[in-house]
């Protein structure tokens, strides 16, 4: 009976690892994407303006 409660909590806690390194992955792929975007966006402007593609 034991074991079974320990089973629990060790998958209890896993799952709790698991979603909560799921959402940190999102937000750093997010922010990494978003910054990636940005720096684009940046080299274009620059690009732009000084007349040569």
């Amino acid at each position: 009976m034991e074991e079974i409660i320990m089973l629990k909590v060790l998958f209890g806690s896993w799952v709790g690892i698991a979603s909560l390194g799921t959402i940190l992955l999102t937000i750093a792929v997010v922010s990494y994407w978003v910054g990636f975007c940005i720096n684009n966006a940046r080299k274009e402007r620059a690009s732009l303006e000084h007349g040569h593609d």
